[in-house]
């Protein structure tokens, strides 16, 4: 049974202006992901399918903004390239996150400007919220860097659980890159693209 959540407001999103202000956002414990070892208890199946076929769906991204945005591969390099990388969980912190969409039909890619995330510790799980932005993740990070969590959009308060509402869900996997970078792999999402990418700098 689905938890109740915020009502989703009915915006456009791509263009979407940035929401830099407002309450300071975090995980609300009635909207933590339920208590579990091992995520693979409580992911949705079609979730599982998603992780399980990121490698193509990167592949099939890649593909289309080479097409399309050249440019943005060009100038990403490393960041936006499988391999290279390995699945970790991002220390305690304050990061400026950016989030790069891959395989957007008609531009092929879109990198936007960073805003605040932070990294944290509650009842011993690890989270990641996103505080700024028209598209704003947050989640729980497990011990082998999946992450499972909730998009909150536009001028929305609060966090959006994972398994609160359907189209909200984000699913993905933290990597760390060799500089110190760390990256959400995000494959699939319910908008505009056909994969996400959210860079990770310590601020």
């Amino acid at each position: 049974m689905k938890r109740l959540a915020l009502v989703p407001l009915v915006l456009p999103l791509l263009f979407l202006p940035a929401c830099q202000t407002g309450p300071e956002r975090g995980v609300d414990a009635a909207l933590a992901v339920p208590e579990a070892e091992d995520w693979s208890d409580i992911i949705a199946p079609e979730d599982a399918v998603k992780l399980g076929a990121r490698a193509g769906t990167w592949e099939r991204a890649l593909a289309l903004t080479a097409q399309e945005n050249p440019q943005l591969l060009a100038a990403e390099g490393a960041l936006l390239r499988p391999g290279g990388a390995e699945e970790a969980v991002p220390p305690v912190g304050t990061y400026d996150c950016r989030t790069i969409k891959l395989g957007v039909q008609g531009l092929g890619g879109i990198a936007y400007d960073p805003f605040r995330c932070r990294v944290f510790m509650q009842d011993g799980q690890t989270w990641l919220v996103k505080e700024a932005g028209s598209q704003r993740q947050s989640g729980r990070i497990f011990p082998d860097g999946t992450f499972l969590g909730g998009l909150a959009l536009g001028e929305e308060q609060g966090s959006i659980a994972y398994g609160a509402l359907d189209d909200r869900d984000v699913v993905g996997v933290v990597e760390r890159m060799e500089d110190g970078r760390y990256r959400l792999i995000q494959p699939q999402p319910e908008y505009e693209s056909q994969l996400d990418i959210l860079e990770l700098r310590a601020a």
